[in-house]
C-alpha cells in the first residue's frame, strides 16, 4: 500500500511527461525526446538503492525513488515547450471551438471505449 501511494502521487508527472515525450518526438526532435527518457531511467536506477539501502526506506524509498525520476523526466520535457518546430502556443490554440471538439472526439471515442473495456475486465478480474 505505501508503494502505491506514493506512486499515485507521480502519475500526473508521468503522464504529462510521457505524452510530452510522444508531442516531442512527433516534432522531430526523436534524440531529445530519448534523452529525457533515459535520464528518467538511469536516475531511477541511481535512486532506487541509495533510497532503499543507504536510507534504509526500503519499497518506500523504492517508490519515492520512482517519482523523482518521474518529475524529472516531466521537467526536461517541459523546457522543450519553447523549443516546438511545428506546434505554436499562442493565447488563440487554447480557444476550444464545437468544430475541433467534435473532431478530437470523433477520434478518440474508439481509443476511450477499448482503454475503458480494458479497465472494466481488469477489475472484475482482480475482483
Amino acid at each position: 500500500m505505501d508503494y502505491g501511494y506514493i506512486i499515485a502521487v507521480g502519475i500526473p508527472f508521468m503522464m504529462i511527461g510521457t505524452t510530452l515525450n510522444s508531442i516531442i518526438r512527433a516534432d522531430g526532435s526523436p534524440k531529445y525526446a530519448m534523452f529525457s527518457m533515459i535520464i528518467g531511467a538511469i536516475l531511477n536506477i541511481i535512486l532506487d538503492p541509495i533510497a532503499i539501502f543507504v536510507f534504509d526506506m526500503g519499497i518506500k524509498g523504492a517508490a519515492i525513488a520512482t517519482v523523482i525520476s518521474q518529475i524529472i523526466t516531466f521537467a526536461i520535457n517541459i523546457f522543450y515547450i519553447k523549443r516546438f518546430k511545428t506546434i505554436q502556443l499562442t493565447k488563440k490554440n487554447f480557444q476550444l471551438s464545437l468544430k475541433q471538439v467534435k473532431n478530437v472526439t470523433m477520434l478518440g471515442i474508439s481509443s476511450f471505449i477499448t482503454q475503458m473495456a480494458i479497465v472494466i475486465v481488469i477489475t472484475a478480474e482482480n475482483t
